[in-house]
Parts: C-alpha cells; sequence; structure tokens
C-alpha cells in the first residue's frame, strides 16, 4: 500500500493537465464529413485582470481550425470576431456551418514558483449556416489547467494541445470520431 502513495501523490502534483469538456445540443447535429465546408470565427482576446492576451483568440481559432483540417479539408479560418459578419461572409464561400470559438477565461499565472495554475475556458459553439436561417445545433465548454509542480512557465494556449484534450473536444462537437 505505501509503495504507490509516493507515484499517486507525484502524478497529483505534476505537470499534468487537467481537462474537461461539456457539450449542449439545441437541436439534432448531423455528422460532418469530409465534404462539409465549415468556417472557424477569430475569438476575441482573452484579458485576465485587466491585462489583455494579444493573439490568444487568434490561437485559439488556429487550434480548432487545425483540429479540423485532416478530416475537414474545407475548413477556412474567417478573420472576424463578430458572427453576423462571420456568418455573412462564411456563407458567401459557399460554408455550411461555422464554428464561433469565445475565450471565456485566459489566466497565465507564473505556476512555477507560485504554485498557482493556468486557467483557461473556452466556449465553441457549432452553427448551422445553410439553409437560412442560421441555427445554433451545439454548444461545448472546454477548461483546462496545468500541473502544480512544473520547472517552467508555459502559456495558456499550452493547453490547447491535442494531448491536452482540445483536439478531441473540437472533433467530438461536430461530430466526429475521436479514435
Amino acid at each position: 500500500m505505501k509503495k504507490w502513495i509516493v507515484p499517486a501523490l507525484a502524478m497529483q502534483l505534476g505537470g499534468c493537465a487537467y481537462t474537461h469538456a461539456i457539450y449542449s445540443s439545441e437541436s439534432h447535429v448531423p455528422r460532418l464529413t469530409a465534404a462539409s465546408r465549415l468556417c472557424v470565427l477569430s475569438a476575441i482576446d482573452g484579458v485576465y485582470q485587466g491585462d489583455p492576451y494579444e493573439g490568444s483568440g487568434k490561437e485559439v481559432a488556429v487550434r480548432v481550425k487545425n483540429a479540423l483540417a485532416m478530416p475537414i479539408p474545407q475548413t477556412r479560418l474567417i478573420d472576424s470576431t463578430d458572427e453576423i459578419e462571420g456568418a455573412q461572409r462564411c456563407t458567401e464561400s459557399g460554408a455550411q456551418y461555422m464554428l464561433a470559438p469565445s475565450i471565456q477565461h485566459w489566466e497565465d499565472r507564473a505556476t512555477q514558483w507560485s504554485g498557482l495554475r493556468d486557467l483557461i475556458r473556452i466556449q465553441v459553439r457549432l452553427i448551422q449556416l445553410q439553409p437560412p436561417p442560421p441555427k445554433i445545433l451545439k454548444t461545448g465548454y472546454f477548461e483546462a489547467r496545468n500541473g502544480w509542480l512544473t520547472f517552467v512557465n508555459n502559456p495558456p494556449e499550452e493547453l490547447l494541445s491535442q494531448d491536452d484534450g482540445f483536439f478531441w473536444f473540437v472533433r467530438r462537437l461536430v461530430g466526429l470520431p475521436t479514435h
């Protein structure tokens, strides 16, 4: 019994990230395929305690697009944070669906010396554009924290990696297999 305490404690305190995802369907969500045409909007940059994290919104959008680039090659990034303008631009480009990410929380801490962990919370909405009018099909929320014991100060966007689950969160949101 005692031989398991140290490894279990080390794993709990170690550099592993904690992730959590919640999905909510507003209506029937069709399974997107390689033939689907999809646009991803940029998110508004994250702000924590009055400090803006410039480029964080674009980084989130790029990570969403990258998660879908292989299974849905017709995924385009739209450089707009406005959903109405984005929906119009996506529709003009022939897209059937739009993903609208939103940064709910973006907290960058100096974990290596403070013990305070980075925290991100991202909302992503899947919106059907065709046939009109646009309709929200599904909303997902992704939350991640880094580990307590770390020797480097990784930025919060590191929590959006494939290993930490964001990649799979996005794929599951649009109904793609996650294996």
